[in-house]
């Protein structure tokens, strides 16, 4: 019985630290992904850039869907140009 009782000592001593090691983790975390922060800038801008990406690739789909030959005859409104 003791050793039952020395094992859920020691669990309890690890399950402590892993909660501290857990708390300073988040904690750090929460520093660095701040809106205030240089990553949390960095963070918001890369996202914007992104949804930007998202978006022309949304386009160029939609264009390559209505004009599957864009890719190859370029957008028909240069054709007079050339």
């Amino acid at each position: 019985m003791n050793s039952v009782a020395d094992a859920i000592d020691r669990l309890a001593e690890s399950s402590d630290k892993t909660l501290s090691q857990s708390r300073r983790t988040l904690a750090n975390i929460d520093a660095l992904t701040a809106e205030d922060s240089p990553m949390g800038y960095e963070l918001s801008v890369t996202l914007k850039e992104l949804g930007a990406a998202a978006r022309s690739i949304r386009l160029l789909a939609t264009e390559l869907e209505r004009r599957p030959d864009a890719l190859i005859r370029g957008n028909p409104a240069e054709e007079g140009r050339q």
